[in-house]
């Protein structure tokens, strides 16, 4: 997904997952590491001393990017100071490499800060400074770092590329830790999209090296990282399948809990707030409002945080809390004190949210000015932002403030524009992983299923060992006067071992049917999911075909020569046959391969379906919508939905059954 600026293209879940994952992994993992070891961080107010100092320009320069490097996740303002004093310096005699940290970690604290066009400026800066260097290790840690940029902007294609170039050379360098650290990122562009499959897969990918670094702030950011996608998975699924939201709910708290487990034995107060408040934000969206009040009058320490970050979310979530037990004016007060916040807050989703939550509040209170206003500016801000979630969300209210003033055209245009966000979200990016995930948690299950028989397996083994030692010293011991009950007692032992060992055996039989039948359905549902994808794409190729030729052939007499002309003329064909190629010619083969006798059953049943019914026949089969069937049998959706009606009228359906059920069992 690329940065096309249409709905649907870029996510921002409200909840306090996303964003702040992108900030812990930078406070966590980088600060300290690029530019000083854990000795030279501990020496800080010696470095303070030194820059003051007459010292040689690039000792200095060198300190002064340590000292930005130390502070740009925790004071950007003093990461700049200490920057900026670093600048005049380049204009001395000091070495490339020094001159791009400079410009390096100056654009890490504008990052920090939320101006993107100042970190841009000068990690271009830096990496053209660094890519005349011999030592390419800083050139794609740059490389890197302008990628995760792009991430935060939502431009995903392009961060995506940028950071496996980077990742290729790290690779390549034996760079365990860039690796890991790279991995990790493209897992949270991953993310960001609602790609959970891909964002687990890069996650668990840059967990493996944690036993390679011994690095138990990696080990626990990773947690943080995978109770993030789990987490995600239960908001998605939470309107559609409760039980499994709630199990997918149930992995990301105990994620969130280790993680936290594991910043507690560091000590890092930090990372053990980033893993609260994020445990906190689950358990109130899961509804389970006593632990997480738990929670919340549990970490005092991080209520009280100096990192803004940290101190509003709590407060955000106390409120939603404070909502769903009632003590709506507590919520209100608590929002107030919210909205008068100053800084990088103010850029982040969940602070727009938050202020839906007060606009609610202060409409309900009769306050209808200030909450239309409220409202107008996270509206404002999120349409700006891509933030789908929270538009769709504030178009919403306000169409029921509306509603309830009788102002009927204004809710029909909100309600209108709402549901073009909805839709985007929840049909082109919810349903397109549903079954991705849906996959992927049955293979789990199918893998614990296989690890539980091969231990029941070898347990059934060793009890079998020891019954037999047991009889054998039995008939040591034992005197020829029960020499006969031994027998017998032997004889019973094998018929039960035998019939034991057959019954064992027709279970696992059973149990090996019934996980051949479950893969091959998978794999049959993904090749579905390919030709509906092959299909589609081909329709759309064809209609930009037709749509260039049409454009392009008024031009076809401007040309001056002949020969141009004709070569002109050529083009055109060939874009004209192209166009003319129907998406439906390999479509009806490989669908009859993976359907075999679909076509002959509904032709036996009614003879007079025409073959482009009997396309949308196959096209309902495959579960499309009106909408999709109409791009790839060149009609409109009207026209479909009329074509539909007549097929059932063919096959003689009832008004109460329904088609598309009616062809999955044809």
């Amino acid at each position: 997904m690329g940065d096309s600026g249409l709905p649907g293209v870029h996510h921002k879940i409200p909840e306090i997952l996303k964003k702040w994952l992108f900030f812990v992994f930078l406070s966590i993992m980088l600060t300290g590491r690029l530019h000083s070891s854990p000795k030279e961080t501990d020496s800080i107010a010696i470095m303070k001393r030194l820059v003051a100092t007459n010292i040689p320009a690039d000792t200095k320069l060198r300190f002064l990017s340590k000292l930005c490097a130390n502070y740009w996740t925790i004071d950007a303002d003093s990461a700049l100071i200490y920057g900026w004093q670093g600048l005049p310096l380049i204009r001395s005699n000091v070495l490339p490499q020094n001159a791009g940290k400079i410009h390096f970690v100056l654009g890490m604290a504008w990052e920090n800060k939320g101006n993107s066009d100042s970190a841009f400026w000068y990690l271009n800066k830096a990496k053209d400074i660094f890519q005349g260097c011999p030592d390419k290790h800083f050139y794609y840690r740059v490389i890197e770092q302008i990628g995760s940029l792009y991430r935060i902007n939502g431009q995903y294609d392009t961060a995506v590329v940028l950071m496996n170039q980077a990742l290729e050379y790290f690779k390549s360098s034996g760079n365990n830790y860039q690796v890991m650290s790279t991995l990790f990122n493209i897992g949270s562009a991953y993310l960001e999209q609602n790609r959970y499959n891909k964002a687990l897969e890069y996650y668990l990918a840059s967990s493996e090296y944690d036993t390679i670094l011994k690095d138990t702030a990696a080990m626990a950011t990773h947690w943080l990282g995978i109770g993030n996608v789990y987490s995600s998975l239960g908001a998605l699924f939470k309107p559609y399948n409760a039980e499994k939201a709630k199990r997918y709910s149930t992995f990301g708290q105990k994620y969130y809990k280790d993680c936290e487990k594991y910043f507690l034995q560091l000590n890092h107060q930090t990372g053990v707030c980033f893993a609260s408040m994020n445990l906190l934000s689950s358990l109130i969206d899961a509804g389970m409002l006593e632990q997480a009040d738990s929670v919340l009058h549990a970490d005092t320490a991080c209520y009280a945080s100096q990192d803004p970050r940290i101190s509003y979310s709590f407060r955000i979530s106390e409120a939603e809390l404070l909502i769903k037990q009632g003590k709506k004016m507590q919520a209100f007060n608590m929002l107030q004190k919210v909205m008068r916040a100053q800084g990088e807050i103010l850029i982040l989703p969940e602070f727009h949210d938050a202020m839906l939550l007060l606009a609610g509040l202060s409409w309900e209170q009769g306050n209808h000015d200030s909450a239309r206003a409220i409202a107008g500016r996270s509206l404002s801000w999120a349409k700006e932002n891509s933030g789908w979630q929270i538009t769709q969300k504030a178009l919403g209210m306000m169409a029921g403030w509306y509603e309830s003033e009788g102002k009927a055209d204004k809710v029909l245009a909100l309600t209108r524009e709402a549901a073009i966000y909805k839709d985007s979200l929840f049909a082109e990016i919810g349903m397109e992983i549903f079954d991705e995930t849906e996959i992927k948690f049955k293979n789990q299950l199918l893998e614990a299923k296989v690890v539980s028989l091969e231990s029941d397996r070898k347990l059934h083994k060793s009890q079998t060992l020891i019954m037999t030692l047991s009889g054998a010293i039995a008939l040591l011991v034992l005197s020829g006067i029960i020499m006969w009950l031994i027998a017998r007692n032997k004889n019973e032992k094998r018929k039960r071992r035998e019939y034991e060992q057959k019954m064992n055996l027709y279970e696992r039989e059973i149990q090996l049917s019934e996980t051949v039948m479950e893969n091959l359905n998978m794999a049959m549902r993904l090749k579905e999911q390919e030709l509906i994808y092959q299909t589609l794409k081909s329709a759309d190729l064809s209609q930009i075909n037709l749509s260039i030729r049409e454009k392009l052939e008024e031009f076809q007499h401007r040309f001056q020569k002949k020969k141009d002309q004709e070569d002109f003329s050529k083009a055109i064909l060939e874009i004209n046959r192209d166009a003319r190629q129907t998406p439906l010619g390999d479509f009806e083969l490989l669908f009859s391969q993976m359907h075999s006798g679909f076509f002959d059953k509904l032709l036996t049943t009614c003879p007079l379906l025409s073959k482009t019914e009997l396309h949308i026949c196959a096209l309902l089969r495959l579960n499309l919508s009106s909408k999709d069937i109409a791009r790839v049998v060149n009609l409109t959706a009207a026209s479909v939905d009329v074509t539909r009606s007549h097929i059932r009228k063919k096959l003689g359906l009832d008004q109460n059954q329904n088609l598309s059920s009616y062809l999955l069992q044809t």
